[in-house]
């Protein structure tokens, strides 16, 4: 049972929707006003992720907010979570403009080691919002760098399977984390079946993911999304960003590359 205050990450995947459902069944099918989902948008989502986190919304009566990255900085807002801005389906950026904010702003690509994107338009900004909402952050000190960063201090709840290892992992050894999924020992498997069980369902393209593009997909996998003509204006804007910034997101394979290599076939 989930204890306030927290914010459930619905990124837009079967496997956080599944999480959803789950948890507004254990509230009787709805959330206490100390527990909301949010969903970031980097403006380089699949639309029919963005449909499906409507359709969640409107079909289980629940209230997802959306927010986005913005460079704009909110007034009397640490500087670490001030970069946000709620929006809606209709409002929702479909042309990569947060993600081309931050890079401009940064001067800097995201890359596998250092996942600004990530980081910026998704942790930082529903971690901003949820402030805004008066949940409890913390300053914390790094004691190599000296550095300091605001941080949540309430609970994040992660649509992360019990078969994702690594992820879990890396998610079980903070603090103030809950994976529902894993408590559950839900697999991909049994995300499968409870959607194919379902009047509605995430309509993207096998391989495609929430990001069309991301990075940290193969480059095998990035060529076969990169083929179909709906994703060709999010491929020139990789293939723009890496130009601008004078660098690449994916070690030996730019962007550039990728789209010869599918204009070729």
């Amino acid at each position: 049972r989930l204890t306030g205050p927290a914010v459930i990450s619905v990124c837009g995947g079967r496997p956080s929707g599944l999480m959803l459902r789950i948890l507004l069944d254990s509230f009787g099918g709805t959330l206490p006003a100390d527990v909301v989902p949010i969903f970031a948008n980097t403006g380089e989502e699949a639309e029919g992720t963005l449909n499906f986190v409507r359709e969640m919304a409107e079909r289980w009566s629940v209230p997802i907010r959306w927010v986005e990255f913005t460079r704009d900085a909110i007034p009397d807002v640490p500087a670490d979570l001030a970069h946000w801005r709620e929006v809606t389906y209709c409002t929702a950026s479909r042309n990569g403009e947060p993600f081309d904010a931050l890079i401009d702003w940064k001067k800097y690509l995201p890359n596998p080691t250092q996942r600004l994107c990530s980081e910026w338009l998704k942790v930082r900004a529903i971690h901003g919002f949820a402030a805004s909402l008066g949940f409890p952050v913390k300053v914390v000190r790094d004691p190599v760098s000296e550095k300091t960063a605001t941080v949540a201090d309430f609970v994040n709840v992660l649509g992360i399977r019990a078969d994702e290892q690594s992820r879990v992992a890396k998610q079980r050894a903070k603090d103030l984390v809950e994976l529902p999924l894993v408590d559950r020992g839900i697999v991909k498997g049994d995300v499968l079946i409870f959607w194919g069980g379902q009047p509605f369902d995430l309509q993207i393209r096998p391989g495609e993911g929430n990001c069309k593009l991301c990075f940290e997909k193969g480059a095998p996998q990035l060529r076969n999304v990169a083929r179909d003509p709906a994703n060709a204006a999010a491929l020139q804007r990789n293939v723009d960003r890496e130009a601008r910034i004078g660098a690449t997101m994916k070690k030996r394979h730019p962007f550039r590359l990728i789209q010869d290599f599918v204009h070729r076939q």
